[in-house]
């Protein structure tokens, strides 16, 4: 219910957010029968643009015929890509115990209050199982373990956390992965694959944690 132009932008203008980019390539692939990827629909900014990669996707000669992604059901039920699968270990093993319960539960929960005098409130609010999604703010690069010291062991062990790829898929971090049951995915740019990975893991009776913010609170 705006008006489009051939300058207008995408956000500023037509007031497209990172989940109607998902929308628009599905709608996109729907109706020219093209594969429109995640990085392509994000690098886009202006209808001229959106038009200029639509066409240069029907010119070549390689493009093959799609049945679109139509709708959020058919996005949602959609497994997410081998190398995301591969990262993901549902049935927990002893050593994922031990170390869920050495590190959070001991080393990083003693820290946390003995340096920042963290305190857990009302813990027994939380569902006793899954599957259900923590959203908290984003205020420290901390937050995710203070989550995790929050949460019981029995919660804790079946949670996942969907972090920034840039971060946890860095060599310091990377071997901890499937052993902390980290997920490194960037959001921006591969919101489908985020969202394909969380549904993944509630259809298995998970939880996800989530920073919907993406980055860090400016203000609190």
């Amino acid at each position: 219910n705006k008006p489009v132009g051939l300058n207008s932008h995408l956000e500023i203008d037509l007031s497209i957010d990172s989940l109607s980019r998902v929308e628009l390539a599905a709608g996109l692939e729907e109706l020219f029968k093209v594969e429109v990827s995640d990085q392509m629909i994000y690098e886009i900014t202006t209808v001229k643009e959106l038009i200029n990669m639509i066409s240069g996707l029907l010119s070549r000669p390689s493009a093959r015929p799609l049945g679109g992604r139509k709708d959020w059901a058919g996005i949602l039920t959609q497994l997410p890509s081998r190398p995301t699968l591969d990262m993901i270990r549902i049935k927990p093993r002893l050593i994922e115990w031990f170390f869920t319960w050495l590190l959070a539960k001991q080393i990083f929960l003693f820290m946390f209050r003995a340096l920042w005098f963290l305190r857990i409130k009302i813990k027994g609010n939380i569902r006793p199982q899954g599957p259900y999604l923590i959203c908290p703010n984003h205020c420290s690069y901390l937050d995710g373990l203070f989550v995790a010291c929050s949460l019981p062991l029995r919660d804790l062990i079946n949670t996942y956390f969907l972090g920034f790829y840039h971060v946890f898929r860095h060599p310091a971090l990377s071997w901890s992965n499937k052993l902390c049951r980290f997920i490194p995915i960037d959001n921006n740019v591969h919101l489908n694959e985020a969202l394909q990975a969380s549904a993944f893991l509630l259809s298995q009776n998970k939880i996800v944690c989530i920073f919907p913010e993406g980055m860090r609170s400016i203000d609190g």
